[in-house]
């Protein structure tokens, strides 16, 4: 074999490998830069979508926490939901969504809040925010209320209990008062869920799959839903 060949191929194996690492990070690159316009191009052709004529028929932004990433949800209802979202994560939705619109909204907040012990003026102010951007879209807004107080057994070391029942019942004072003045709906489903009896979590905090359908059905069935 030629000594030039043997040169070459090693070579050329490297520049193909050179290659592909250069385009795979500029592929990585356009499309961190663009997420955003993709998300939003996303919204709106599934918010245009042609739904059934039923009272569900309808499309939903779901605002929420890891509660609310496994629940189980009437299929023809458009969901959107930011898994392991807080309160710190809603004020940051206008830059992502600007001009997106949705037949009704649905805020699930506090649970995270309650368990990192984030200050309550803190998450107060940043919901604030999020729902004057929500009131500027002209849509019904129900925000509902996931706190969970029985953190055990996997967080029983982090948490007290009557700190937690402190700081929940606090959120559904200051919610309230503050869904009323606005007219926002409003619904405490924790203390919905603890009229129903059933293994419903699996480890003090996340849902079981009884627990996962008892949530959608609380969410599109209740009487504060349209």
């Amino acid at each position: 074999m030629n000594r030039k060949n043997v040169v070459r191929q090693p070579l050329f194996r490297l520049k193909i490998a050179a290659s592909f690492f250069v385009i795979t990070g500029v592929v990585i690159a356009l499309y961190l830069v663009f997420r955003p316009q993709l998300l939003e191009y996303q919204c709106r052709m599934n918010s245009n979508a042609t739904l059934p004529d039923t009272s569900l028929g309808r499309t939903s932004l779901i605002l929420g926490d890891s509660h609310l990433a496994n629940a189980t949800i009437p299929e023809h209802v458009d969901r959107y939901t930011y898994s392991g979202a807080t309160t710190a994560m809603l004020s940051e939705i206008s830059n992502a969504y600007p001009t997106c619109v949705w037949d009704t909204m649905s805020v699930f907040l506090g649970t995270n809040d309650v368990f990192f012990h984030v200050d309550f003026e803190v998450s107060k102010e940043r919901w604030q925010a999020f729902a004057k951007w929500a009131t500027a879209r002209k849509k019904p807004v129900h925000v509902r209320m996931i706190n969970l107080p029985a953190y055990e057994p996997q967080a029983g070391y982090f948490t007290d209990p009557e700190e937690i029942a402190e700081a929940i019942n606090e959120w559904n004072v200051f919610l309230a008062s503050y869904c009323q003045q606005r007219g926002f709906e409003y619904a405490d489903l924790n203390r919905e869920m603890e009229l129903i009896e059933g293994p419903f979590l699996t480890d003090g905090i996340h849902f079981t799959q009884s627990g996962q359908r008892v949530l959608g059905k609380l969410l599109f069935e209740s009487r504060e839903m349209p």
